[in-house]
C-alpha cells in the first residue's frame, strides 16, 4: 500500500492559498444582508456559482466551498512545482482581491482595512513562498547529498 508523503513546500503553497480563500468566502457569508437570514431570496455575491449556492442554502455552499478548496488543494499537492506554484498565486490574488471587495460591507475606514489586509497578505504571500521555495532547495540538496554518499 502506498503511503502518502507531506511535502512541506506544497503544504506552504496550499496556506499561501487557503487563508485568503477562507477569509473571502468568510466574509462572504458575513456580509449577507439580514433578510437573507431570514429566508429572503436574495443574496449579495457577484459570481454566479456562489451565489446560486447561497441561494440554495449556506450549508450547501460551504460544502461547496470545501469541494472547492479541495480540488485546489490537490491540485497544488499534485500537479507539477511550477503549475502548483502559479496556481497558489493565482488563488491568493483572487481571494485576497474577493475579501478585499466585502470591506465596504464591514466599515466606512475601508482605506485602513484595505492597507491592513494587504499588507498581511504579502506578507503571508512572502512568507509562505520563501518557505516553500527553502523547502524546495533543500530537498534538492538533501537528496544530492544522498546521491553524493551512494556514489562515494
Amino acid at each position: 500500500m502506498g503511503r502518502l508523503v507531506l511535502h512541506t513546500d506544497r503544504v506552504y503553497l496550499t496556506a499561501a492559498a487557503l487563508v485568503p480563500l477562507v477569509l473571502d468566502f468568510l466574509l462572504t457569508l458575513l456580509g449577507q444582508h439580514p433578510s437573507y437570514w431570514h429566508g429572503k431570496r436574495w443574496v449579495s455575491e457577484s459570481n454566479p456559482v456562489w451565489a446560486a449556492l447561497l441561494l440554495i442554502h449556506p450549508a450547501v455552499f460551504l460544502v461547496g466551498v470545501l469541494l472547492y478548496a479541495s480540488i485546489f488543494t490537490a491540485g497544488i499537492y499534485f500537479c507539477p512545482k511550477p503549475v502548483a506554484w502559479w496556481l497558489s498565486i493565482v488563488l491568493l490574488l483572487a481571494h485576497a482581491g474577493g475579501a478585499r471587495s466585502w470591506l465596504w460591507h464591514f466599515t466606512s475606514h475601508v482605506t485602513l482595512w484595505e492597507m491592513i489586509l494587504d499588507g498581511s497578505t504579502a506578507a503571508l504571500a512572502a512568507c509562505c513562498f520563501l518557505k516553500a521555495s527553502r523547502q524546495t532547495n533543500e530537498s534538492v540538496s538533501a537528496a544530492g547529498k544522498c546521491k553524493g554518499n551512494i556514489t562515494d
